[in-house]
Parts: C-alpha cells; structure tokens; sequence
C-alpha cells in the first residue's frame, strides 16, 4: 500500500513538472509511475525486502517517456523509504542526459529537493602516485609499472613531454584528474599506465589520498538521493560483494534503464580470458622489478625467499605457457579463413594434453599469487598509522614506492589465477557447461592466442547478486520482449514468475505516420553475392529518388527545408564496405559510414547535410541501430539490410545453443529468434522518436513473408502499415 503522503508527493511533482513544461500526461507514462511506486511499497507489509527475487519489469514503448516515469515514482519513493537510488545505464549518452539535462530540469521544476551526482569507475581516474612514480622514471630506466599495462604487447612508455603536462594540469586544477574532463590525446595503452586498480591502490595509506581523483569522488557518492553509473561499474561492485564501491545493495533501490544490456554486460564481466604472449611478457618485465625490489629487503630474509620463490615459479610458468603455445600450434585445427581464427571446445570439454597443461598452470599461478599476497600485506602493513615503524619494517617511502608495483603484479596474478580455474571447471551453475575457446591472433611480427572462458548464462549470478539481495529493482527499456512477451528475457536474467512485468505500447500512431516494406522479390539474403548486389541496387534507387525529391523542392523554393536522411543498418561489416564501394565514386558522396570517422562527427555531418538542405545517408553496424536519436528530416528513410540474427560463429552463442539443444530445446526457437527480435526492433525504432516524425522502413529480407518464424518477428514490432512488393 503506497503510503497518500507518497501517492500526494508524486502526483504533485509530475503535474508540476508537466505544467512547467507545457506537455501533457501520458497513459503509458502515468501506468509506469503507478506501477514502480506499487511495486516499491508491495515488496512486503512492512516495506522491508524478504529474501524474495521478484523485480519490477516494465518495457516502455518509444515515446512512453520512461525517464520521466522513473524518476517522479523512485526519488520520492527512495526518500520516503530512506534508502538509496541508484540509476544504471548502459550507454556513457544516457548517463549524459540524465546528468546534464533529465536530473537537473526534473529537479529544477517538479518541486522536489534532491540532489544527483555521476559515478564512474576507477579506471576513468588517473592515479597521481602512478602519474608521479612515472615522471621520476629516468630514460633507459625499467618500467616499474610493468605489471599493469595493456595486453597489447607494443605498449610503449608515456614521453616525459605528456607527463609532465599532464602533472602541470592537474597541479594547477585545470584537470580534476578525470579522464572525460582531459584535454589531451591520449591512447588506452597510455591511460592505463595511469591508473591504479584494487590491489595496487594504497587507499587512506597513500600520501595522495587526500587529493586523490578517485576517492574525492567517491566522498560525493554517499551524499546525493539519486546515483547515476553505468551496468559495469553495479556489476563490479558485485563481483566484490557488493556495498564496497557503492552503497550497501540491501539498502538500494536499483534502475536499469536500458536493461536489455544487463545480462550480456553480465557475462563479459564474468568471463575470464589470457593473452598468452603477452602474460608471459609481464611475468619477464615484472621479474625485473622483483630483483630491483629485492634491494629494500636486505633485513627481511623471509620476504625476499618469497621473491626468490615468486622467480622459480614465474620461470615455471613461462616454459608451461611455451608448452602450451607449441601444443596450440601443432595440436588444434584452425579453420582457414580471413582474420582471427577461433576453436571452441564443445560442451566445454578440453582435450586429455590440454586439460593436463592447463591444470599445472592454475597450480602456478595460484602458489605464485599466495607469495605475492605476502609481499602485498608486509607493504600494506608497512604503509599503515597502527603501527610503529620498527627495524624489521619496510621503510614507508619505499613501501610508497612499491606498494602499487607488486600490487599490480598481485592482481595480475591473481586474475591468472582465477582464469585457469575456470578454464578447468567441468560444470558452471546449475550444472551447466562454461564456454571455452581459443582466439589465433597473427601478424607480420607477432603470433597471440586468447584463451577465454565464460559462463553461457549470467541468470545465476544476477539472482544471487541483487534480485536477492536489493531492496527493489526496476528493469525498464523500450526492448524488452520478443513475441510480445518476455521469456527469452527472464531466462537471460534469471527472473522467476513472482516478478512483476508491464508491457507498454508506445503512444505513437505508426500506422498513420510510417510504413514497413518488404520487398518480395528481393534477393535471398543467405546468397551473399546476389543480396548484396541487390542492396547496392536498392540504396542507389533510394538516393536517386531523394535527390530528385530534393531537386524538386529547391526549384519550388523550398531549399531550406528540403534535406533528408536515410540510415542503412547492415549486419556485417564486410556487406557494408562491399555495398558503399560497389556504388559510384558520386553517390558515396551522399554516404557517411560508420567507421570513418567517431559516432558523434558521423552526426554532425550527416545533420548538417541536411540541414543545408542536402540529402544524406549514413551506413552503420549494431550500434548505430539503438541511442541514435535523428528526429524530423534528419531521418526519413530506414533501410536493414537483413534480419540481424546473430553471428553464427560467436563462440559463446554457439555453446549456449549446444545446451540448450543437449536438454532437448530448440536454440533457434529459445534464443536466436528472440535475439534477431530485440535488435530488429531497436533498428525500426530510429525512424520514429517523436509525434512529429514520419517515414518508412524498408527490410531488406524476405524471410519476413517467406518463413513461419517472420509472424513472430513482426508481432514484435511496432503496428507500422504494411507493405510487401
């Protein structure tokens, strides 16, 4: 029972956000405010959480106005309950908006007094101690940070002349140490020689810790009502228990916006993988560190048997790896083809050779990470005010010094560790298979392979992480069903039927204001050379057609109004650079592709292109296909160039199908349709983002009218009008 304080609350701040504004209340809109304030106060009698995992599930159709919805149901909610309100997106434009436009015009005009802050992961902050450890490096010196560089093995040092600019900044307070905030171009491979992570971060014993980016934030994070983050940074506070970067989880509201992430996002983040040469060339250069090390011990015999103990085992381990690589090379058949080459063991099986030397790795790592752990602690201990500096003692500066060096390599270790032991589990949760697989990376100068290994469904540990455990969660996107409903969704997740789900349409007339169109006779996609042919042949009508539209309406003296955008969604890359340069030199100058350039410049061109009143088309991938958000004349036309069904061979797909086909499932049924459902949903979506717009769609495939599963596929979209050639 919503307490009539609460149910006043809210309807007061939504009209008075919705007066401010001149808009008028949605249907949609008001059910999914009702239905999250329900939900928050019906979890039991006593507002308490009970150990349950049921969660708020509500799909909010295009031009709902879910932000809206959340946000005047859960700040009151939060705030009458005491608790905190975490708000997760998956996109760095999401949390954006809600930062810098949703948070602030919501506060400033519903009448409610909250305050909001973003949250951002360590990796986004530089590490001062690392930033100064780094300029008082000399040339020709050894890199002390070894341990923490990319897994690219050309990382080279960061030159004294962007150190010491960066320090410059940073000393003045023209830079707070964040990386969104920086001015100057920097790689990844240069960025993480400049940050720290869990176990090379001194925390309060650091003579930074004062002033330090990261934790400067993190003094913000417990004082707002309304958190916002991205899914990776709940997902890495879970993977360390929960509560320990962000707020306590019982004691959390949590909002997925963008929810049909949730679970991938999930699998990535518990996944392991190891780039073998590359492992092997940390363990060479962090070796060296050691013996520098060694010179602070000459007072502590004990410790400097564990370095001695550390550079036997790392020996150990590098001639297993060689082992390991040699049998890769001569043992596994890679199948012939461009570009990285991939071996999935099936149902997670590993070969009887293979199996033996992965088992003496994980034996290694793990004795070499408990005598780096002994190292870690006596540099901890050596670091901390509750002790009394004592002869047996490291020296707090040279602890300072090399706390994040052999942290560093500690976690390296450690996460090494903890590879092996998953590559050699047999079974993951619920006596389902873990995924394995080897990438074969080769150049002119170098050769990787990329042993990987992951659980194939992340329900269990989303069920046992936060359904359980959070005071209450919502899970809202405009994507979440397939077929109208949302079994696909709750498998990923792990949602039982005691959740709470919503389905609601989108307020939009699509039959007036768009159209779907299936051309009958277009070219079977799964011939790939006639489909693209006939691509080509479709996108060059449609811009012929749009610039003779646009002719048309200059000589009618209509220029200034006269541009159009279409977007060409495609599901490979190689059809996409196959159709843009099978088109003449003079149409690809009507074309923006996806991968000339950033997302954010591929915009702004293509809206000034139109907006000079000149039309323009932009061809992209997967990503193009949801966040983009081109209104009015800036799209007109979408074309998807296939049902998007997943890659066939995505070795973590491929052994989640071979699961579900051993119970005696349908792969294709339980999981590639639904997939191909969501992501063709989300890319008929860009045309249509306001009452205002208008357009058409053309889908390119005509398995849509030609096969049983294209019903289930278009019950999935929107009620667009329909139209087949």
């Amino acid at each position: 029972m919503i307490p009539e304080q609460v149910k006043k609350t809210i309807q007061s701040s939504y009209s008075t956000f919705l007066k401010a504004n001149a808009l008028v209340a949605r249907r949609g809109q008001r059910q999914m405010i009702a239905d999250i304030a329900r939900y928050l106060f019906e979890r039991d009698a006593e507002g308490e959480t009970d150990d349950s995992d049921n969660v708020c599930v509500i799909e909010a159709g295009t031009g709902t106005g879910k932000t809206l919805a959340y946000l005047a149901a859960a700040i009151p909610c939060a705030q009458y309950l005491e608790k905190n309100l975490i708000i997760s997106t998956a996109t760095i434009t999401l949390q954006e908006q809600l930062v810098e436009k949703d948070l602030p015009d919501f506060r400033d005009h519903s009448g409610l007094q909250f305050n909001f802050t973003l949250a951002k992961g360590r990796g986004r902050y530089l590490c001062v101690a690392r930033l100064e450890g780094l300029l008082a490096q000399t040339e020709g010196q050894d890199d002390m940070f070894a341990g923490q560089t990319t897994e690219l093995s050309n990382t080279k040092t960061i030159s004294q002349d962007v150190l010491q600019q960066l320090f410059k900044q940073y000393a003045s307070f023209a830079w707070n140490g964040e990386l969104d905030q920086l001015n100057i171009a920097l790689d990844e491979g240069d960025w993480l020689q400049l940050i720290s992570d869990n176990r090379s971060c001194a925390n309060r014993a650091c003579s930074h810790f004062s002033h330090c980016p990261y934790f400067r934030a993190r003094t913000e994070w417990g004082k707002v009502d309304v958190l916002v983050c991205n899914h990776d940074l709940v997902l890495a506070d879970l993977a360390l228990g929960g509560g320990v970067i962000l707020p306590e989880t019982e004691e959390t509201i949590f909002v997925f916006d963008e929810a049909h992430h949730l679970a991938d996002k999930a699998l990535n983040h518990f996944s392991q993988q190891m780039y073998l040469s590359a492992t092997r060339q940390w363990l060479k250069q962090g070796s060296k560190s050691l013996v520098e090390f060694n010179r602070y011990l000459l007072g502590r015999p004990d410790l400097q048997t564990a370095i001695d103990q550390i550079g036997s085992m790392t020996r150990e381990i590098d001639q297993q790896l060689d082992e390991l690589i040699d049998y890769l090379i001569k043992q596994i058949e890679w199948p012939e083809q461009p570009g990285p080459l991939v071996h999935r063991f099936p149902n997670g099986e590993l070969p009887a050779t293979l199996t033996s030397l992965s088992l003496n790795l994980q034996t290694s790592f793990a004795a070499t990470t408990v005598e780096f752990a002994k190292l870690h602690a006596e540099l901890k201990k050596a670091l901390s005010d509750d002790v009394n500096v004592s002869a047996d003692l490291i020296a707090r500066e040279d602890a300072e010094r090399w706390y994040p060096v052999i942290g560093s390599l500690y976690q390296r270790c450690e996460s090494g560790a903890e590879f092996w032991k998953l590559l050699n589990c047999v079974t993951g949760d619920e006596k389902r298979p873990v995924a394995k697989w080897i990438t074969k990376r080769v150049n002119e100068e170098y050769l990787e392979f990329i042993c990987a290994a992951s659980p194939i469904v992340a329900d269990t540990l989303l069920r046992t992480g936060l359904w359980k455990r959070a005071y209450g969660v919502v899970l809202t996107s405009a994507t979440l069903s397939s077929g109208n409903n949302f079994s696909a969704f709750c498998f990923k997740n792990g949602l039982t039927e005691t959740s709470f789900f919503r389905l609601l349409a989108s307020p939009f007339d699509y039959p007036a204001i768009s159209e779907l169109e299936i051309p009958r006779d277009i070219a079977d996609p799964t011939k790939t050379d006639a489909h693209t042919k006939a691509v080509v042949d479709f996108v060059l009508q449609s811009i012929e057609g749009s610039r003779q539209q646009t002719a048309k309406r200059v000589a009618d003296g209509q220029a200034q109004t006269a541009g159009t955008g279409m977007l060409v969604l495609f599901s490979s890359r190689k059809q996409m650079n196959d159709v843009y340069f099978d088109l003449d030199r003079d149409v690809r100058n009507y074309i923006v592709r996806q991968d000339d350039m950033n997302k954010s410049e591929v915009i702004r061109r293509h809206r000034e292109k139109v907006d000079a009143g000149e039309h323009s088309t932009l061809f992209g991938l997967a990503s193009f296909a949801e966040g983009l958000d081109l209104p009015g004349n800036y799209l007109t036309h979408v074309v998807i160039a296939k049902i998007p069904f997943s890659v066939p061979d995505d070795p973590l797909d491929a052994a989640l199908s071979e699961w579900i086909e051993s119970r005696g499932g349908n792969p294709f049924i339980e999981l590639t349709l639904p997939q191909a459902a969501v992501r063709l949903k989300q890319g008929c979506g860009r045309l249509i983002r306001n009452e205002k717009d208008h357009g058409k769609i053309s889908l390119l495939d005509n398995r849509m009218v030609t096969r049983r599963y294209g019903k289930y596929l278009m019950d999935s979209l929107p009620p667009f009008r329909f139209r087949t050639d």
